[in-house]
């Protein structure tokens, strides 16, 4: 540009890039429980933005989006997981991973797994031991914990049969294994039986 006026230069053309969305890839779930599962993804590209939050969405209902439960595993490439919590037992689940950039939100395919029925624990009543006038130990064995773990285990105790935990009872312990604890207040010459009779001996899980 001068006092005579402006010249242009020959014309060009160019086109700006266009925007591309992250991948992401659902892998199968595992460590599958009665109430929990670990959802496991993959963010293989970041695309033209990059990944701010990866993680998994559930539902009992196909294609569950980020508005339905979700849990989040870091950000960027990569494969990543996450638990998938508070689920029902012996329920179908939909699932599918995640990955969020400033291109928006994209999910991976959908897949679906099935938590294990709910199962009680197993526990036995073995012969009291240490039999005073008003006391005597009480004896137990977990052998297994179900599909959740022990949080408390006893002995329970009445004068009828088939005594639960509104009965008197002690504690002892939590998880799986052997236990003892000391049942007070009996009335001294009295006879308790174990479970195995009358049931007024029961074990606790």
């Amino acid at each position: 540009s001068n006092a005579s006026g402006t010249s242009y230069g020959s014309q060009l053309t160019f086109t700006t890039l266009s925007n591309t969305a992250p991948s992401v890839s659902t892998v199968s779930a595992t460590s599958i429980s009665s109430n929990s599962a670990t959802g496991n993804g993959n963010v293989t590209s970041q695309g033209s933005f990059s990944v701010t939050s990866r993680g998994i969405c559930w539902s009992t209902s196909p294609n569950p989006t980020t508005s339905n439960l979700t849990c989040t595993s870091g950000s960027g490439l990569g494969s990543f997981s996450c638990i998938m919590s508070g689920l029902s037992p012996n329920t179908t689940y939909y699932f599918r991973a995640f990955a969020i950039s400033s291109y928006g939100t994209v999910y991976g395919l959908q897949s679906t797994f099935t938590t294990i029925a709910a199962t009680l624990p197993s526990v036995s009543t073995n012969s009291v031991s240490g039999v005073s006038y008003t006391t005597a130990i009480g004896n137990g064995n977990v052998t297994s914990q179900g599909s959740a773990a022990v949080t408390s285990r006893g002995i329970c105790w009445s004068t009828i049969p088939n005594p639960t935990t509104s009965n008197s009872s002690c504690i002892s312990g939590t998880g799986t294994g052997t236990y003892s604890c000391t049942m007070t207040g009996l009335v001294s010459n009295t006879t308790y039986r174990s479970e195995e009779h009358t049931s007024e001996l029961q074990s606790l899980a």
